[in-house]
C-alpha cells in the first residue's frame, strides 16, 4: 500500500523534477525564494483580514473617546495615530518589493551559469556536439523564465497588497474625523 502511494507521488512530482534538473541549481534558489515572497504575501492578506479590524477599531475608539480633537496637541496625537496605523500596514512590504526585484537578476545569474556550460560544451567538442549545446541553452533560458515568471506574479501579489493599504488607510484616516464637541454650559446661579 505504502509503495503504491510513494509510486504515485513520484509520478506526479516527476515532471517537475525534471523541469528542475533541467533548469540547474538556481532554479531551486528562485523556488525558496518565490516560496518566502508568496509568505510575506499571504501572511499580509491574513492580517489585513484578521488582526487589522481590531487594531484599527481599538485605535478608532480612542480617539472617539477624546474630548477634544481640534487642539494642535490633537491633531499631533491624530498624526502619530495615523503613522503608526501606515507603518502596521506597510510592515514588510519592502521585503515583498526585494524579492520581486531579485528573481529576474537571479533568473539571469542561472542564465549565466547555463551559457558557461554551454561554452564548455563548444569548447570540449570543437562546436559540433549541437545536442549537448542545444540542453545547455535550455539549462540556461529556464532560469530566466522561472525568475520572469515569479516576478510577474509577485508584482500582481504586490499589487493587491497595495491596493488594500490604500483602502484601509483612507478609511482609518477618514475615521478619526475631527469633531467639535459642544462644550458643556455651566449654569451660575443669579446674583
Amino acid at each position: 500500500m505504502w509503495d503504491n502511494l510513494i509510486y504515485a507521488l513520484l509520478q506526479t512530482f516527476d515532471p517537475i523534477i525534471k523541469f528542475v534538473e533541467q533548469g540547474g541549481p538556481i532554479l531551486g534558489v528562485i523556488a525558496c525564494v518565490g516560496t518566502v515572497m508568496w509568505w510575506y504575501i499571504i501572511e499580509r492578506v491574513w492580517y489585513f483580514r484578521r488582526d487589522y479590524p481590531g487594531e484599527s477599531t481599538q485605535a478608532i475608539q480612542q480617539w472617539r473617546k477624546r474630548q477634544e480633537t481640534n487642539s494642535w496637541n490633537a491633531q499631533q496625537i491624530r498624526q502619530a495615530m495615523i503613522s503608526r496605523n501606515d507603518e502596521k500596514l506597510n510592515h514588510s512590504t519592502i521585503v515583498i518589493r526585494a524579492i520581486i526585484l531579485l528573481c529576474p537578476l537571479l533568473g539571469l545569474l542561472g542564465t549565466v551559469t547555463g551559457m558557461i556550460d554551454v561554452f564548455d560544451v563548444m569548447a570540449a567538442s570543437s562546436g559540433i556536439d549541437t545536442k549537448s549545446m542545444s540542453s545547455s541553452v535550455s539549462r540556461a533560458i529556464i532560469p530566466t523564465m522561472a525568475g520572469m515568471i515569479a516576478a510577474i506574479f509577485g508584482i500582481f501579489g504586490n499589487m493587491y497588497i497595495q491596493r488594500q493599504i490604500d483602502h484601509l488607510s483612507a478609511v482609518f484616516e477618514g475615521s478619526l474625523a475631527t469633531i467639535d464637541r459642544p462644550k458643556k454650559r455651566i449654569n451660575l446661579p443669579s446674583p
